[in-house]
């Protein structure tokens, strides 16, 4: 006859590790919403820190919405958490829209040209996360 220990290790090794992986984490997808260079990007910590970033690095992103020149400012930050700039008053519209439902965005440094006057030394990519 089978003993409660290990009838109970035969059901954690069979029918139900199926269903804990299905219920686990849902898988994330991204929506591209577009490219842009950094606002501000020499006014901040930007230029200090551009031999640090690196093409592909994950960005943070902060709704600003107190910001008194432009309501729907979102601050851009490094991976290690230095203020870059802002993504441009121009193209804010809908990242802010998105990010003000509590809707998850991402973005990453697409590509990094030294050489470039400051504001184009660096081109980021975001998206919708969902």
């Amino acid at each position: 006859m089978i003993d409660r220990r290990k009838f109970l290790k035969f059901l954690g090794l069979t029918g139900f590790y199926p269903a804990r992986v299905i219920i686990g984490k849902k898988e994330e997808k991204r929506i591209y919403l577009g490219d842009f260079f950094i606002a501000g990007f020499k006014y901040y910590e930007g230029e200090e820190v551009i031999n640090e970033l690196t093409e592909g690095e994950e960005l943070k992103f902060k709704r600003q919405k107190e910001n008194e020149y432009d309501e729907k400012a979102i601050e851009i930050y490094s991976s290690s958490g230095k203020k870059l700039g802002y993504i441009p008053m121009d193209l804010n519209f809908i990242p802010a829209n998105i990010m003000d439902q509590e809707i998850k965005i991402a973005g990453n440094i697409s590509e990094i040209d030294h050489d470039a006057e400051s504001w184009e030394k660096v081109i980021v990519s975001i998206y919708q996360i969902v």
